[in-house]
């Protein structure tokens, strides 16, 4: 079965904190599936990522793996931190253009 933890993002549950180094976000695939499970509807759509690639591409933070070390999901939360940084260096990187244009 599944036990379900809440997120302990308060400061007290973490140590040895370092800010996050660029991860290339073009190393994700999105993809669009359908799925297996019989909880899902197999007719329907869904869209994620694959959990085999993230693993390959080295970003094994974001993902779940089984007791046995079988990969078994992506983490979609955690994902969250990786998108941020692209888009504050992607932001930092806009900001310098438009100085640059600025001056000209």
């Amino acid at each position: 079965g599944f036990s379900f933890v809440r997120s302990t993002s308060a400061l007290k549950y973490k140590q040895d904190i370092r800010d996050l180094e660029s991860i290339d976000i073009n190393k994700f695939r999105p993809v669009r599936y359908k799925s297996k499970c019989t909880n899902d509807d197999q007719t329907k759509d869904y869209i994620g990522f694959i959990a085999d690639e993230v693993d390959e591409a080295g970003i094994k933070e974001l993902v779940q793996y089984g007791e046995n070390g079988e990969i078994e999901g992506f983490a979609y939360d955690r994902m969250t931190a990786v998108l941020v940084k692209a888009i504050q260096e992607l932001k930092a990187e806009v900001d310098s253009l438009k100085q640059q244009l600025a001056a000209k």
